[in-house]
């Protein structure tokens, strides 16, 4: 968002005061509206969209954002929707209808800052996620720290063997991904190839088929 003097504002600069007002719904809502018109207007775009631990327990907020999705007829996949670990055991309950009820529209979610939480190979069986994203506290020292490195390659079997995706949350460089192996990713989180940016001032992006960091 932009500020009066039209400065961008973070998301680390108002967030938190939406949440100890109790606006995170609603700022959900608009984010996902504003989604949703992008995705119709750029045919060729897949995005992925934050979803607050505020708005998990909001069964009301869930049927009208349920009942936007549907009116667009996006095709499968396109719309993808992240909560965060802590949220999603904050309201395991909550966490797991949003990702049936959207999923059956067609919708894909990725559990984000994984591995911080105590039990968090339960919660992928508990939580149909199609996209893991590993907490960047096991990746900044990924290549000095073997504790890091092995921990890593746990999640990494894991998600494999429960047949998710996996994106490690602050890789910034190629080089990073070497101590696990060239087949341990699917995907990279934006940050890793490029910085974030205004979307009036991104190129098209490249054809899903020349990704760098695609897995096929």
């Amino acid at each position: 968002m932009r500020d009066a003097e039209g400065r961008l504002v973070g998301p680390g600069e108002f967030l938190p005061s939406a949440e100890r007002f109790g606006l995170m719904p609603q700022v959900d809502r608009w984010v996902l509206a504003r989604v949703l018109d992008l995705l119709e207007d750029r045919p060729e775009l897949d995005l992925f969209m934050n979803v607050s631990g505020c708005s998990l327990a909001d069964e009301a907020l869930l049927d009208e954002m349920e009942g936007m999705v549907r009116a667009r007829e996006l095709a499968p996949g396109r719309l993808s929707f992240e909560i965060t670990e802590t949220a999603a055991v904050g309201d395991v309950a909550g966490a797991r209808e949003w990702l049936l009820r959207l999923k059956e529209i067609g919708c894909r979610f990725a559990l984000d800052d994984f591995g911080i939480g105590f039990s968090s190979f339960s919660y992928l069986q508990t939580l149909p996620v199609d996209y893991v994203k590993i907490d960047g506290s096991f990746i900044r020292s990924l290549e000095k720290e073997r504790t890091n490195r092995e921990i890593v390659t746990a999640i990494v079997a894991v998600a494999h063997s429960l047949e998710s995706r996996r994106s490690p949350r602050r890789w910034r460089t190629r080089r990073r991904y070497a101590p696990c192996g060239p087949s341990a990713w699917s995907t990279a989180r934006a940050g890793t190839s490029g910085v974030p940016r205004s979307l009036r001032a991104c190129h098209r992006p490249l054809p899903r088929s020349q990704h760098p960091f695609k897995k096929e």
